[in-house]
């Protein structure tokens, strides 16, 4: 696969009349374009701004899947082969479509007269293409066509360059395109999926924007990006609406997907737990007051967390191909597409407040017995106090359609307090992996003194922050 291309574009519609300016110096290029658009038969990925298509004709005939990207879209190129999609590709979309097939669904041939402006030293500065475009619909066969102009920034252009372009096109007469691509253009726009009534609707919201999250995770670390946290944290959200709404949902549904997404978590959480320790070994291997820290040991305990956080990478990477990830996508698609809801759902949007309100008292609840709790029980409670203010901070974050401020001071004041917690957290996390090294790898005398060295500092550590608990 090719490295990724970062596409700069703007699209613009025009009547079949329309005149283009003129660009002096440009360099013109005339090509035959066929591009052939996959996606599921429900534009799961067009929802979500992708397209995946066979091009041939032009520079960079091929395979092409484009994704959103901030300051542009990220095109991702396979070279031209089997007729069907690639492995390559297709793979990396499982996440966004939730294991839904993909399918042909419209054919675009294009004829396309390209200007290229260059700067003095040949630098490409924009292409602007001027389309000529016929669909073709797979299901219906029905064809359509239509005009359109694209400006898409080289190496060498700037924001600068497009706003130049752009005033000389809408001075000429063209209009900012009304579709996202030449596909949306051909079939149209996704159907907006009609919203819920009663509290039920706000919950299904909070949790379609989870599913989103979940679907982009799994498209950026099939790519190699680290984006472990921010997948954990939408499935600890999904995790704690299931349970602080359960009586809105059927029970058994609910219990096997929190049930199975809790096994993805702890998946995740290896890999997060070891970028934390790793981040925090950094720390605490530049604080050296009393010299007991060689850098024979430092590099050796840093080459045993990097080989552990490398096992739990590819244990992960292993999950996201396997079978039973892959049943879990199909739920969560089911679960996108209609939660099983029960009669309690329809209830008044106002109901949020009471299970706000409980989720709160059981937070309360949770501290108070924390610090009340026997020196040998008080991490585990301090720990149980924490996911309890994460789950009512998560609940504030659902009712503040509805709530307004009240829910807004809830979500930061148990943000604060699960901060709090965590780092106590950290500390005994820190104080059983330097246990962990000790015990089950094969680790080195002087590796063996370090997390001696390190856990009794995190122990007292550890014993400081609780003492503010009690």
């Amino acid at each position: 696969m090719a490295d990724p291309y970062l596409e700069r574009e703007r699209k613009f519609d025009v009547s079949s009349d329309f005149q283009l300016p003129e660009f002096p110096d440009s360099r013109h290029e005339a090509h035959d374009l066929r591009a052939t658009y996959y996606d599921t038969d429900d534009a799961l990925l067009q929802a979500s701004g992708v397209t995946l298509r066979q091009r041939v004709g032009g520079s960079d005939d091929g395979w092409h899947l484009k994704a959103p990207h901030p300051d542009g879209k990220l095109e991702l190129h396979v070279d031209l082969g089997p007729a069907d999609p690639p492995p390559e590709l297709t793979a990396l979309t499982r996440g966004l479509r939730f294991e839904r097939p993909l399918r042909q669904q419209a054919v675009l041939r294009t004829t396309r007269d390209a200007y290229q402006l260059h700067t003095a030293g040949g630098d490409l500065l924009a292409e602007i293409a001027d389309d000529h475009v016929e669909a073709t619909i797979a299901s219906t066969h029905e064809s359509t066509r239509w005009r359109e102009i694209e400006i898409e920034l080289g190496p060498a252009g700037t924001t600068d360059t497009h706003d130049q372009l752009t005033d000389q096109l809408t001075a000429a007469g063209a209009t900012p395109s009304e579709h996202g691509s030449k596909l949306a253009h051909a079939v149209g726009e996704p159907v907006a999926r009609p919203p819920l009534s009663g509290v039920g609707g706000l919950v299904d919201d909070y949790l379609q924007t989870q599913f989103e999250r979940l679907a982009w995770g799994d498209l950026k670390m099939r790519r190699g990006e680290n984006n472990v946290h921010k997948t954990r944290v939408a499935v600890r959200r999904i995790r704690s609406t299931l349970r602080i709404f359960r009586r809105l949902f059927d029970e058994g549904r609910a219990r096997h997907l929190d049930g199975e997404l809790s096994w993805y978590a702890r998946v995740l959480g290896r890999v997060r737990d070891l970028d934390v320790i790793r981040r925090t070994m950094e720390a605490d291997l530049g604080d050296d007051p009393d010299g007991l820290i060689t850098e024979r040991a430092a590099a050796g305990l840093v080459h045993v967390l990097e080989a552990e956080r490398e096992r739990a990478w590819q244990q992960l990477v292993t999950v996201l191909d396997g079978d039973r990830y892959g049943a879990l996508l199909e739920e969560l698609d089911g679960w996108r597409r209609q939660a099983p809801m029960t009669a309690a759902a329809r209830a008044d949007r106002k109901s949020v407040e009471e299970f706000v309100s409980r989720a709160r008292k059981k937070s309360d609840k949770r501290l108070e017995r924390a610090e009340s709790a026997a020196d040998d029980k008080v991490d585990d409670a301090l720990h149980r106090a924490r996911k309890s203010a994460k789950r009512t901070r998560y609940a504030g974050e659902l009712a503040r359609p509805e709530m307004g401020k009240p829910a807004k001071r809830i979500v930061k004041s148990h943000e604060k307090r699960q901060d709090a917690l965590g780092a106590l957290q950290d500390h005994v996390m820190m104080v059983a992996t330097l246990a962990d090294v000790v015990g089950t790898k094969p680790a080195t005398p002087d590796i063996s003194f370090l997390c001696g060295v390190l856990a009794q500092r995190h122990s007292r550590a550890k014993a400081k922050a609780r003492a503010e608990w009690r």
